[in-house]
């Protein structure tokens, strides 16, 4: 999943072209990442790969915001691009716990 969303987000940056950006894939990905219980790692990688095509999966957010909840060790173990990286997506999300 990650591997196919990697190669979509690539042709859609550098193509220009939109018919690369499929939004049906990208909420099916966090769909699945979600109902499987993936974990924030996972999770976390692919919201980054939403963020370089400005993609807001609401759902992925509400699951990632769960996860910081529930271990709040998440975040200290974090480096600091990482941490940005999660406040760019709940950002452009306008986002509200």
């Amino acid at each position: 999943m990650e591997a196919t969303l990697e190669k979509l987000i690539r042709k859609y940056k550098y193509s220009g072209i939109d018919e690369f950006y499929n939004e049906t894939f990208y909420n099916n990905c966090a769909k699945q990442l979600i109902e499987k219980d993936l974990g924030f790692t996972t999770a976390y990688h692919v919201l980054k790969k939403f963020n370089e095509v400005n993609f807001v999966n609401y759902e992925l957010l509400n699951y990632i915001d769960q996860q910081i909840i529930q271990n709040h060790t998440l975040l200290s173990t974090m480096h600091l691009n990482q941490v940005m990286n999660l406040v760019a997506a709940f950002s452009t999300a306008d986002y509200k716990s």
